[in-house]
């Protein structure tokens, strides 16, 4: 052999022996990689909590107590809630909020690599948060068992508990649970409070519009809430339409029918809800708290059946309301909740013309809508006016109901001041009836 090819082959051997060499490193470095990650998954695993049925599933649901004739008459609760079965819960619901928050909710196991990887690269590419790939399996674990950090730690908790959710229930018991347990706002908690609280209904009565309102609702319930922010609530109501759309749930001329229809909201749901802190609501909880503990009370579901006559009560609470604004009004006018000078009043004027452009009080067919500008005494006087507009509450105008309006005029040479309401301007005179709006002196 020639000095060359005994070069050659020591220059190979020494590859060989190297490339080996690397080879039982990297495997090594495997073996040991997956040692440590089954070990520290075993560790993360080891005091984590498991729901192996439905008979587990004992939420806090409001306590309610009626009066001699049936009626309801009080509410406790610090989660209002109202667990309905899987089978009440109209498909289109379902449909809206895998539409919304998983579509491939029912081929996954529990965890959806694909859209962790796929929401990690967007959220490094943009340098914020954009998304963070959570299937409906692991948003459920998260708001059973996890609290709402984001750290990595949670994360990997979250996805061990949803493989075990997923290996213990089906996926419509998931969908019970999550559908029952997540927050819509305004004190609503699952799908059957959601559907009473913003459009007076039971859950199976939803049609596709509402349906979506709903499924976008849990993203950001403040944020999105159609009742203060109706433009943001439409634009997520249209995303969720869209997505129902491209997965097939719903044709495309029924997206078009539904995308920018006025939201129709029951406003009066909420202003029907009972009222839970009168003396006779509130001698009711001290007893049950005293016999069976606070928790009972608020969240134990309970049924309770008193002696209260619900009419002659209001009677009397009518009466004291009626007693104390006439001792107000014998200490003369209070002023402005909040004084607004031109441009305030014109770009207030404008946001709340918008919003009622935007939403639908239930009823009010051809009846005016009011709108209550109560709530802007808290309003930031350092922020752009039209952002007060969010604080409006909008009513069926009523001749009992007392509002707050934007006052727009005051003459003092015909003795009138027009009220601004939204659907009605009213021209006060000042007659008998308003002599009582003196300066104010106790």
């Amino acid at each position: 052999m020639s000095e060359e090819d005994t070069l050659v082959t020591a220059t190979w051997s020494r590859r060989r022996r190297w490339l080996v060499g690397a080879a039982v490193g990297l495997l090594a470095a495997v073996v040991t990689g997956s040692l440590v990650g089954f070990v520290g998954l075993a560790w993360i695993a080891r005091d984590l909590p498991t729901l192996r049925s439905l008979n587990d599933y004992q939420p806090p649901q409001a306590t309610r107590v009626y009066g001699h004739e049936g009626s309801l008459v009080a509410r406790y609760a610090r989660e209002r809630r109202t667990v309905v079965p899987y089978d009440r819960i109209p498909e289109v619901m379902v449909q809206a909020v895998i539409a919304a928050e998983d579509s491939d909710f029912f081929r996954h196991e529990g965890v959806d690599y694909a859209a962790i990887l796929r929401c990690a690269v967007l959220n490094v590419m943009s340098g914020r948060k954009r998304c963070g790939g959570s299937t409906i399996t692991q948003q459920t674990v998260k708001t059973f068992f996890l609290t709402p950090e984001k750290t990595l730690l949670r994360k990997l908790k979250e996805v061990i508990l949803a493989k075990r959710l997923e290996g213990a229930l089906r996926k419509e018991d998931i969908l019970f649970l999550y559908l029952n347990q997540i927050y819509f706002g305004h004190g609503a908690y699952g799908v059957q409070e959601a559907a009473k609280v913003y459009f007076g209904i039971d859950v199976g009565e939803l049609d596709v519009a509402q349906a979506a309102l709903l499924a976008g609702l849990p993203k950001s319930p403040s944020r999105i809430d159609p009742y203060r922010a109706p433009e943001r609530a439409t634009e997520r109501r249209r995303y969720v339409l869209g997505r129902m759309r491209d997965l097939g749930f719903i044709t495309a001329e029924e997206y078009g029918q539904h995308e920018g229809a006025p939201i129709v909201l029951d406003r009066g749901e909420i202003d029907r809800q009972v009222d839970s802190s009168n003396h006779y609501a509130a001698h009711v909880r001290r007893q049950l708290e005293e016999r069976l503990g606070e928790d009972a009370a608020a969240d134990g579901g309970l049924k309770v059946h008193t002696g209260q006559d619900p009419e002659m009560q209001r009677w009397a609470e009518e009466a004291i309301d009626r007693g104390l604004r006439a001792l107000d009004k014998r200490q003369g006018w209070r002023g402005p909740l909040i004084g607004l000078d031109r441009p305030q009043l014109e770009s207030l004027r404008q946001a709340l013309r918008s919003r009622r452009e935007r939403v639908r009080i239930k009823g009010d067919d051809g009846a005016p809508v009011v709108w209550d500008l109560g709530r802007l005494a808290r309003a930031d006087r350092k922020a752009d006016p039209a952002s007060w507009a969010e604080l409006a509450q909008f009513r069926l105008a009523r001749a009992d109901r007392v509002v707050a309006g934007i006052v727009t005029e005051v003459n003092d040479a015909a003795r009138h001041a027009t009220v601004d309401l939204g659907d009605l301007q009213i021209r006060l005179p000042h007659r008998k009836a308003l002599r009582w709006a003196r300066p104010f002196r106790p």
